[in-house]
């Protein structure tokens, strides 16, 4: 029983590799086209002998002449110095020769990607359940990639890279199904997007990454590929265009006016908020919101906004509560009028219950914040001089370290 460090793995896909615990071979160490060449063909042929006269037909006998002068003594010559290259992994022997033949050695246990990829694909197809089928064509697919550039100066190798291609094409489309099933546009986006890099005429997959987008509302984005297809078609397919594409291209742009609509509604509010004077005032929860924003907006453009707390008390009326009530109510609206009236445009009020208001002065430095205040405080008094509510303030930098900001409000 062999253990893991004493299983050969080959990569076929991508760069060439064979590895066995932390030795490794690559396209670099190995340094030899040919050589990896016949290494691929024992592999993928390990369970049987591979004849000379084969060895000289599937790695071009025309070559092999041209640089020896014999073909067969060009194969032994190759295969002796990939039996040498191959005692870096140890000290088997992975190559055998038996009646003019050679082989991988049958006793030498190897992994290969080509058989983990083809054996998801084939896990796949008798999976019922389509979570596990769907596992199987991840899986699949993380190991795909097109064979290693060496490789294709062989016919032999160029049909089987197309065979796995075509493979995978398959399992992209059946997970792209199960993806728009489950309505999960991130992963169909992506993977069609991935896929379309090697097959950029597919229709389908064009398709489907219309769809993944028009679902999630990402019209430009649409756009943009709806573009770049359409340039496929006109380049490659002499302006040819797939049944689906115009109804697609009707979905976007529909959105796309919609869209329009709740912008220039959007706008509407925000050219009405503009009309009006002064101080924007809303309720507590939204107050903090603006706060947050603030604070952001602060550390990005290093700016400083300031914080003031109004508390509102009446004086000599501690006893008659009705009277006192009456009082501080009838104060309280004159002076978040007067708050509205008096901040700037950009700042924001908001009531934090019966006797206290919240104010924030967007880019006002805490040194200026207590000019402001005064001269709040100085126009209320003049335009209510026989008010017998005293205000009390508090003030604090936005973003204070020394404050916290819900401490400070509440």
């Amino acid at each position: 029983m062999y253990t893991d460090t004493e299983i050969i793995k080959v990569n076929l896909m991508g760069r060439f590799q064979i590895s066995c615990g932390d030795k490794i071979l690559d396209e670099d160490k190995i340094c030899s086209a040919k050589g990896i060449r016949l290494l691929t063909l024992l592999l993928l042929n390990r369970k049987k002998l591979v004849t000379l006269q084969e060895m000289e037909e599937f790695l071009s006998a025309s070559n092999t002449r041209s640089e020896s002068g014999n073909s067969s003594g060009y194969i032994k010559n190759l295969v002796y110095r990939m039996r040498n290259v191959l005692k870096q992994m140890g000290d088997s022997s992975y190559i055998i020769s038996k009646y003019k033949s050679y082989a991988w050695n049958p006793e030498i246990p190897v992994v290969m990607d080509v058989d983990v990829f083809e054996d998801f694909y084939e896990k796949a197809g008798k999976q019922e359940n389509q979570e596990e089928k769907k596992h199987c064509y991840e899986e699949a697919l993380q190991v795909y990639r097109p064979m290693t550039e060496v490789l294709m100066g062989e016919y032999w190798m160029v049909s089987i890279d197309a065979y796995y291609a075509a493979l995978r094409l398959e399992m992209v489309k059946n997970l792209a199904v199960i993806y728009e099933q489950e309505e999960n546009w991130e992963d169909l986006i992506r993977l069609c997007r991935d896929t379309i890099k090697s097959e950029p005429l597919d229709e389908e997959l064009r398709a489907w990454l219309l769809t993944g987008l028009i679902r999630q509302k990402k019209v430009q984005e649409a756009l943009k590929e709806y573009e770049n297809a359409e340039k496929v078609w006109n380049e490659q397919l002499g302006g040819y265009k797939p049944e689906c594409a115009e109804k697609l291209y009707q979905e976007i742009m529909a959105i796309n006016q919609g869209k329009d609509e709740e912008i220039q509604k959007i706008a509407e509010i925000v050219r009405e908020n503009m009309e009006e004077k002064g101080a924007y005032s809303c309720e507590q929860g939204v107050f903090y919101q603006f706060c947050s924003i603030e604070a952001r907006k602060i550390l990005r453009k290093e700016t400083e906004s300031s914080l003031v707390l109004f508390t509102l008390c009446v004086k000599g009326l501690e006893e008659q509560s009705r009277r006192k009530n009456f009082v501080l109510k009838y104060a309280r609206n004159n002076f978040r009028t007067c708050l509205s009236q008096q901040l700037r445009l950009g700042d924001v009020i908001s009531s934090l219950g019966s006797r206290q208001f919240a104010a924030l002065l967007s880019d006002c430095p805490y040194e200026d914040c207590e000019k402001v205040v005064s001269r709040v405080l100085r126009i209320f008094k003049k335009a209510y001089p026989n008010t017998s509510v005293e205000i009390c303030y508090e003030t604090a930098r936005l973003g204070d370290s020394e404050k916290d900001l819900l401490g400070f409000v509440q």
